[in-house]
């Protein structure tokens, strides 16, 4: 007879979100969506659950509008948490609007600097310039040297 693990049902919002965050990761999007929907009703308005139904609801119900008022309303609770920005580029992501992705995982960055996943997804969408020597490899020196050079150039004209 095999021995199956029972899993208490979550009793407090910090219990949700742990389980929700779990079956996120997990790619279970339809279920994660219901538990933080659970964990809203104990703890109404609270960001953490707020963010995550808002990328889950673009996810699972394609209600990219109803996603995005959630997410940027987590944002407008709790502006230094990078993860709430993280959710709203990846609604962009899915909607087909990278570049306002790529600008809010920026607006990430200056609130938490250095998460990882904001980090990370922005070099995944962020698409990287051609080397200035297209026949020398890109990590050449040369070709670093003259990306860094040519990267300040052009960081200098649009400022003026």
């Amino acid at each position: 007879m095999s021995e199956q693990k029972v899993h208490a049902e979550p009793k407090t919002p910090a219990e949700f979100y742990k389980l929700g965050q779990t079956l996120y990761r997990g790619g279970y999007f339809g279920q994660a969506l219901t538990v933080f929907e659970k964990g809203l009703d104990l703890a109404p308005g609270d960001p953490r659950f707020v963010s995550y139904i808002g990328v889950l609801t673009a996810l699972v119900r394609r209600d990219v509008k109803k996603a995005l008022e959630l997410c940027r309303k987590a944002i407008d609770e709790q502006p230094y948490v990078g993860q709430w920005y993280v959710n709203l580029a990846t609604v962009y992501e899915k909607s087909r609007r990278k570049d306002e992705a790529v600008d809010v995982l920026r607006r990430g960055l200056v609130a938490e600097n250095g998460h990882r996943e904001l980090l990370s997804m922005l070099k995944k969408l962020q698409p990287r310039r051609k080397p200035v020597i297209g026949s020398l490899d890109r990590d050449h020196p040369i070709n670093k040297l003259l990306g860094m050079f040519s990267y300040r150039l052009a960081a200098k004209k649009k400022a003026s």
